[in-house]
């Protein structure tokens, strides 16, 4: 697999993971609109959230650098 392609499937990966992630609160479309460090911001800020909400728990989601 070439970086182009590598590189296209992690982007993509992150949008899913957004809209996913906020159970469709940010939708494909704004998702797609929004540029890669706003997302990485955005993740940062609901994986802060879901920590507040669960204390506890140790379930993460991963955020890609690119």
């Amino acid at each position: 697999m070439g970086l182009l392609e590598d590189q296209t499937q992690q982007i993509s990966k992150a949008v899913f993971d957004l809209v996913i992630y906020t159970e469709g609160s940010i939708t494909l479309a704004e998702a797609w609109s929004i540029d890669s460090h706003d997302r990485v911001m955005i993740m940062a800020s609901f994986e802060e959230l879901m920590k507040a909400k669960n204390p506890g728990s140790k379930n993460e989601m991963k955020q890609e650098q690119m």
